[in-house]
């Protein structure tokens, strides 16, 4: 069984965001495709789209709080595209 595509498609991710690390939850077409915990990096959430959803139109929430104003900052500057 191979990679899934997610080619065309549209992916809905929410973060839960905490100071050490995030957790993700990844919908596709209504399905619940990949969760995962990953560092509290701007770096980890666009290497886990890159590699999990490319070709894909990915949007993303995460929790209003402390460190809200420091993740857009990052994945403003780090996202190919933005």
């Amino acid at each position: 069984m191979g990679t899934p595509s997610y080619e065309g498609k549209q992916v809905y991710m929410g973060l839960d965001v905490h100071r050490e690390f995030f957790v993700a939850s990844c919908i596709c077409d209504g399905v619940v495709v990949k969760r995962c915990r990953m560092p509290g990096t701007a770096q980890a959430v666009i290497s886990l789209v890159s590699k999990e959803f490319g070709g894909a139109s990915v949007r993303a929430a995460y929790e209003a709080g402390k460190l809200v104003s420091v993740m857009t900052s990052r994945l403003l500057a780090d996202f190919p595209g933005s």
